[in-house]
């Protein structure tokens, strides 16, 4: 309310006596001390009101009534990882390399936190698609500010159902294999070895599973088929 608003009512409704006797104009949130930090709070970070701030390709903003606003400004396409180029591939694990490095907020560290704090929840139940699909978008977006033309591959297993230990994916050009045992399971040969973030250990270790079952292509093809979401989390 301004000060003509104010004068207004006291005519307005003169029969009820009203008077008129002072006017302060009001503060704006920012330029008061709230009991809550005013402006908008997005994974642990806080953005004052107008503020911009980079995600992924883009840019979200701040806006006065406490939202966040972030344009859709590109498209990403995901590649199955057999078709990604090896351009794109070296791209990829570049941009993993100095997502681990960095030191700003929301490193390669703070996801790992961040993923390890939701386990309980996120795993065995309902909330495991939606969970690991915001997820997996939340780390694109930070490889994606650094190189924008990075996306993360997935991986169709089908294709290898039977022999998923020999699938094209733990090349050594890839992610690696299985690790040695006389080594103590590290994998010998991947694109991230020798390069490590302080909170790495000595080696990347791996030992594969091969008692577990995936579903082939005609199993996958029935369950997406599935129109409830409680049965097909199920």
């Amino acid at each position: 309310m301004n000060l003509r608003e104010c004068q207004k009512i006291e005519k307005q409704f003169s029969y009820l006596q009203n008077e008129v006797i002072a006017f302060t104009p009001g503060k704006k949130c920012e330029e008061v001390e709230c009991e809550t930090k005013c402006g908008c709070s997005f994974i642990n970070n806080n953005y004052p009101l107008r503020s911009k701030f980079p995600l992924g390709c883009g840019t979200c903003e701040c806006t006065l009534s406490g939202h966040i606003s972030c344009p859709c400004t590109s498209i990403s396409m995901r590649k199955e990882i057999r078709d990604m180029t090896p351009e794109e591939m070296q791209r990829y694990q570049k941009a993993i390399k100095t997502l681990a490095l960095q030191k700003s907020p929301l490193t390669w560290q703070n996801l790992t936190h961040l993923y390890h704090q939701h386990v309980p929840h996120s795993r065995g139940g309902p909330m495991f698609l939606p969970w690991h699909r915001y997820f997996l978008r939340l780390v694109e977006m930070k490889l994606q500010e650094i190189d924008c033309s990075v996306t993360i591959p997935y991986f169709d297993w089908t294709m290898d159902v039977g022999s998923l230990e020999t699938s094209v994916v733990w090349q050594a050009n890839y992610f690696g294999g299985n690790g040695d045992k006389i080594r103590g399971n590290c994998v010998r040969n991947h694109p991230f070895k020798n390069h490590y973030s302080l909170y790495w250990d000595d080696c990347l270790r791996r030992e594969f599973n091969t008692s577990v079952h995936l579903p082939n292509a005609v199993e996958l093809e029935n369950i997406t088929r599935i129109q409830s979401f409680d049965e097909f989390s199920a």
